[in-house]
């Protein structure tokens, strides 16, 4: 289809007319709305300028953009933020804000006051220190970071004079000199340019490698046996410094060793080595080798000496012998021989030597062993050595005599007469006649004249020549033609035996004469005694031993009965001993180790006891002088034998140190016989007290040779449980009690003080390794009535046994019952009465496990060496665990140096062999 001409004009005058309709529209309705007001304007300052923002502002067309003013600074920006700089500094300003449209229209103007900040002055902190890893010619260094009240922006590390400016806290420094020292400082900086103290730190860069060797060992020598060897050398040098020595001997792994000798071990007995010695030093760098031969010795000797023999004895004085033997023989050769008696040794290199020190007329054993210079050595060769006697000055006693006449004759009975030594003769002097006879017994004198009055006189003579007092019996012969007494009395009747363990107690009904009964003649086994009554109690039998007994009467002219017989059989003794047995030397204070080991030397002696005050061992309850006791256990250990240890407590002044008493209130302290005591139930003395045990456990509870500790001073001195020592103890335990419990009745105290009792045991025991032995010793005991405190045995008071038995139900074998017995003031008969009802067979203490006997003699408290014997023989024919003799008594007899000594040692080698450990 064609168009009409006009159209190709028509349309484009139809758009220019309608384009012109539009705007004639527009300008008809023009924009003349202004944009909302900005609102939340808000300013962030610094100290040169300021950062604004706000909420964008609406328009019904559109926001265009913002005009900002601050001072004589205007911004347009089109979002709602604008940042202004070149402010003065802590100055105030006024911000302003409109909103503009396309069309030119502003907003309300917002307004909003701030304030430059001042301008930072603060510096920032100091850098943390330093670290520095070194290397040749170069170092990595680092810091801790530094603080700013605003921000810190960089850090300035300076080394040898070279500066860099770092954001980290770490930098690489290069270029320096190998081994030598710099500075390095470092400071940091904030944004205003301020700058920080500088720290700082020294560091050295490594040396260059070290290439150069130490120089060869010098002069090795060698010193060989037959399967080790040891090697020596001078040292070597070093540019820095040798750090060991390689040792390489063929065969054996290499060792390396910082001095200059070695040892070579695992060699072939007679074999030649090459031994190389090389020097080292810290890098690696190794020397030339240094070398020595040697040659290892044959194999060691292992043979050992032939016994030394035919020993033999002469020169014997009081305290000394000479021994001498046939030399031993060896695969190489005998070098010398030792020669020990009484616990000492001494080395001789001949076939004599002359032994010292021995005790007084005893028995001492000797041994010769054979040596050589391998250090084998033989079987010993073994003789006794008998010392002699001091000189006996000492005579016979008078002998008793009886005399039985005829007419012209007269049988004159001699008794034994008593001698240290003994008597070898008894001569009898009558009517001209002299006679005599070498032991006790019965002659006949003849040539008398009838009816006539005679002097007899008797004197006993010993092997030193000296003679007793004289004796001397008058008599009258019979008349002429009279007949002499014939008739023997009628044999004893009703012969009864009690035995007991190691007693028999024989009794009879009398015999008649035709004349007169003077005496009756009783033999128990290999005992004979003689009797004017009916009666005989013999002690120190064998238990569970059977024994032959026989009753003779004898008249006044000597004819005997025929005898009465019978056979009794002892009891069994007590099998339940604990502890120890024997013989336990006492020693306190001022003991030296010298005095120890001659006690312990003895084979008389089984142990050591020791015992100190509270005061000798601490004056401040922190330090403690435990000297008498490590010298007790030193010379325990040397010697093989055990021992025991006790603290006595004692008073104030008198033992207990006043650290434990002072700063005590009245309360607590106690006047008796004008001494001061801490009360029974004193906290402060009864911690001090257990503390001062504890560190006594603490102290010697593993030694093995201690086998006992004595629960002392407020565990007893003597006896029961207090912290003070003899009666004025036991005073202070009742007059505290009762101080303290107005109106307590005996009954009360009692229950109180056994109840103390078993707390204390349960302690001490606590305190002690259990394989160590608690000894409760029972001298003086509360009373059983209200009145009295007898310094009398326990064992008299039953209630005092019930509490022990109590105890030992607890504790068991770990308690051992003592008895402190005889003084001079007792003596042996008041400690024979006691043992018996404390300890004996039938005694009441519960397990009837052993008696003490602090025995003092002629050294300390004066009692008699007969009494000496008799405590001992008490102690031993009982079956008690052991005998604890003062030590000082012990010495005295080992010494043996007069006749009262000699008797004291004489009882101990008589009843020893009933004492074994």
């Amino acid at each position: 289809m064609r168009r009409h001409p006009r159209a190709r004009w028509l349309l484009p005058l139809v758009l220019v007319l309608a384009s012109l309709l539009a705007a004639g529209q527009s300008l008809a309705a023009r924009d003349t709305r202004p944009p909302t007001a900005p609102s939340g304007l808000t300013a962030v300052s610094t100290t040169t300028g300021v950062t604004l923002t706000w909420k964008a502002s609406t328009d019904n067309v559109g926001v265009k953009f913002y005009v900002v003013t601050v001072a004589t600074q205007t911004k347009r920006p089109t979002a709602p933020k604008a940042a202004f700089a070149n402010l003065r500094p802590n100055t105030s300003y006024t911000a302003r804000v409109q909103a503009v449209d396309a069309a030119g229209n502003r907003s309300t103007a917002v307004r909003l006051a701030f304030r430059t900040k001042a301008r930072d002055t603060t510096p920032p902190s100091a850098p943390g220190a330093i670290t520095t890893a070194p290397e040749i010619t170069g170092a990595t260094i680092s810091w801790g970071a530094a603080s700013d009240n605003i921000g810190v922006t960089a850090y300035v590390l300076t080394v040898d004079g070279r500066s860099q400016t770092l954001t980290a806290r770490t930098a690489t420094v290069t270029g320096l000199r190998p081994n030598t020292s710099y500075l390095a400082s470092v400071l940091a900086k904030d944004a205003a340019g301020n700058t920080s103290p500088a720290v700082s730190a020294t560091f050295r860069t490594l040396p260059e490698p070290d290439v150069t060797p130490p120089s060869v060992p010098g002069s090795p020598t060698v010193t060989p046996g037959s399967t080790q060897a040891t090697l020596n050398w001078t040292p070597s040098t070093d540019n820095v410094g040798v750090s060991g020595y390689v040792v390489a001997v063929a065969g054996l792994a290499e060792q390396t060793v910082t001095a200059t000798t070695a040892t070579l071990d695992g060699l072939t007995p007679d074999t030649t080595y090459t031994a190389t010695i090389v020097a080292t030093d810290a890098a690696g760098n190794r020397s030339a080798a240094a070398e020595a031969t040697f040659t290892t010795l044959p194999p060691p000797d292992t043979t050992a000496p032939s016994e030394p023999t035919a020993l033999a004895v002469t020169g014997q004085s009081t305290t000394t012998g000479v021994v001498t033997w046939t030399a031993a023989t060896d695969d190489v050769a005998v070098t010398g021989y030792l020669v020990t008696a009484a616990g000492r040794t001494q080395e001789v290199s001949g076939t004599s030597a002359t032994v010292t020190d021995l005790p007084v007329g005893t028995t001492t054993a000797v041994a010769v062993v054979a040596v050589d210079a391998a250090g084998n050595r033989s079987t010993a060769g073994r003789i006794n050595v008998r010392t002699l006697l001091e000189p006996d000055t000492q005579a016979p006693s008078s002998p008793e005599v009886s005399v039985v006449p005829g007419s012209t004759r007269a049988a004159v009975t001699v008794a034994e007469a008593r001698d240290d030594v003994g008597v070898v003769r008894y001569v009898v002097t009558v009517a001209g006649q002299s006679l005599s006879i070498t032991e006790p017994g019965t002659l006949t004198v003849t040539g008398l004249l009838p009816a006539r009055d005679h002097q007899l006189r008797v004197t006993a003579r010993d092997a030193s020549g000296n003679v007793s007092p004289v004796t001397i019996v008058a008599f009258p012969t019979l008349p002429a033609g009279a007949t002499p007494d014939g008739t023997p009395p009628t044999p004893p009747t009703n012969l009864s035996v009690r035995a007991g363990s190691s007693t028999l107690q024989l009794t009879w009904s009398p015999a008649s004469d035709n004349v007169d009964v003077d005496r009756y003649v009783v033999t128990v086994g290999d005992i004979i005694r003689e009797e004017s009554g009916h009666t005989l109690t013999l002690d120190g039998l064998a238990p569970q031993t059977p024994y032959d007994v026989e009753v003779v009467a004898v008249d006044t002219s000597g004819n005997a009965s025929a005898p009465v017989t019978g056979q009794a059989v002892t009891r069994p003794g007590p099998s339940n001993a604990q502890g120890l047995r024997g013989t336990i030397a006492w020693f306190g204070k001022n003991t030296s180790r010298a005095t120890m080991d001659e006690a312990l030397a003895s084979p008389l002696v089984d142990g050591l006891s020791v015992y100190l005050r509270w005061s000798d061992i601490t004056t401040d309850g922190v330090t403690f002088n435990w000297s008498l006791f490590e010298t007790a256990r030193q010379a325990a250990s040397a010697a093989g034998k055990p021992w025991n240890g006790m603290i006595i407590y004692g008073v104030v002044g008198n033992g207990m140190p006043a650290y434990v008493t002072d700063g005590l209130p009245a309360g607590q302290l106690i006047t008796i016989d004008g001494e001061i005591f801490p009360t029974f139930w004193s906290p402060q003395a009864q911690a001090a007290a257990r503390d001062l045990v504890t560190a006594a456990a603490q102290r010697f509870g593993s030694d093995p040779n201690l086998v006992q500790w004595r629960v002392t001073g407020l565990w007893s001195v003597n006896a029961e449980p207090r912290i003070l020592g003899g009666a004025p103890g036991r005073r202070t335990w009742v007059d505290t009690y009762r101080i303290e419990h107005p109106g307590a009745t005996f009954e009360d105290v009692q229950a109180a003080y056994n109840d103390y009792e078993k707390h204390i045991w349960a302690e001490a025991a606590a305190a002690w390794p259990t394989r160590i032995t608690l000894a409760q010793a029972g001298g003086l005991a509360l009373a059983d009535n209200v009145n009295t405190l007898p310094n009398t045995d326990p064992a008299k008071h039953p209630q005092r046994l019930a509490t022990w038995g109590e105890i030992r139900a607890r504790l068991g074998a770990r308690m051992v019952g003592q008895f402190n017995g005889v003084d001079a003031g007792s003596g042996a008969g008041g400690f024979g009465e006691w043992l018996p009802i404390a300890f004996g067979p039938n005694g009441f203490y519960p397990g009837r496990v052993g008696a003490q006997s602090i025995g003092g003699v002629s050294q300390d408290t004066r009692l008699t060496a007969d009494d000496f014997r008799e405590m001992v023989r008490l102690l031993t024919v009982r079956g008690y665990s052991y005998g604890e003799l003062y030590g000082s008594d012990v010495i005295y007899a080992l010494r043996g140096r007069n006749a009262e000594a000699l008797h004291m040692r004489a009882t101990l080698e008589m009843y020893h062999d009933g004492w074994t450990p």
